[in-house]
């Protein structure tokens, strides 16, 4: 009898408590999940958007080596061989071809500068060797036998220097591309 005096007892405060106590446990660790889900979210977010930005670099690193590429093979073809080869030309020549050596000049120049934020030491060696090459097709010879720095390139080990750079590009882009973040 002494147990039925606590029973409506325990009955009216127990289980409002019992479940308030498992309502709490329950929303905590609803909580924990969601707090974690949205962590994991955004921590994956940010990884693509890293990625992302990687992705965008290499292209925009891609398009300038296109660029120079461009503007060396403009030089190569539209400047007469025996003004390119020289290192000394007239005030007539320089007027006449300065738009093709400018644009490889500048091309170069911005080769170099963006050779420095390259991801591996590859890519940037490769950069770097094509802006050579077409500083060193810009700046001629006066030698007598003096070869063509551009049909040494072209006609040498293949691939060219300007090919190993547009590969070393692509292969990284498609290597950031194979392991781009989708779970953490």
């Amino acid at each position: 009898m002494q147990n039925a005096v606590w029973y409506p007892l325990l009955t009216v405060i127990g289980i409002p408590v019992g479940i308030a106590v498992g309502g709490w446990i329950v929303s905590h660790v609803s909580a924990r999940i969601s707090r974690t889900t949205a962590r994991e979210t955004a921590l994956l977010a940010a990884a693509q958007r890293r990625r992302d930005a990687e992705i965008s670099h290499l292209r925009d690193a891609q398009d300038d080596l296109l660029e120079a590429a461009t503007a060396v093979q403009s030089l190569v073809w539209y400047v007469a061989k025996d003004t390119r080869l020289r290192t000394t030309i007239s005030p007539e020549e320089w007027h006449e071809n300065r738009e093709f050596i400018e644009r490889a000049v500048v091309a170069a120049q911005k080769l170099r500068a963006i050779a420095r934020a390259m991801p591996t030491n590859e890519m940037r060696d490769s950069y770097i060797a094509v802006e050579r090459l077409i500083m060193e097709v810009v700046k001629g010879s006066d030698a007598e036998d003096a070869q063509d720095a551009w049909h040494r390139d072209v006609s040498g080990a293949q691939p060219d220097t300007i090919s190993r750079g547009v590969i070393a590009t692509a292969d990284e882009i498609k290597r950031l591309y194979n392991t781009y973040p989708s779970e953490l």
